[in-house]
């Protein structure tokens, strides 16, 4: 059995984060996030509209304050979605590559960890 390295010593005392209030802010935020989705990896995909949809992420998540940690946590995942499906060059289920149409059965048990 292989030995962990010892963890580090957890602070006693965390500072808090105040939690982002701005609700109508926050609806802004995750419609962009929703839009980007929706228009980059959507059900037809290509690797330009993928790498377009991972830069809009990244400028939107440089304006989301860490405490609105609902809308970091939808760009934390539509930012693994979109990786993932950049990765894996082929068409699979219900979405279709059209830079990559074709099924290959070497992805078949294929699985991406971002």
């Amino acid at each position: 059995m292989a030995h962990l390295p010892p963890r580090e010593k957890v602070p006693d005392h965390v500072p808090a984060v105040e939690l982002y209030t701005d609700r109508t802010q926050m609806e802004q935020w995750k419609d962009r996030i929703r839009t980007i989705m929706w228009e980059k990896a959507g059900i037809i995909r290509t690797a330009q509209g993928l790498t377009e949809g991972l830069n809009a992420l990244r400028e939107l998540e440089s304006e989301v304050p860490v405490s609105a940690w609902e809308c970091r946590n939808m760009i934390t995942a539509s930012q693994a979605i979109l990786q993932s499906a950049l990765w894996r060059q082929e068409s699979r289920g219900g979405h279709y590559r059209a830079d990559f149409p074709e099924t290959l059965e070497e992805w078949a048990k294929k699985h991406h960890v971002v």
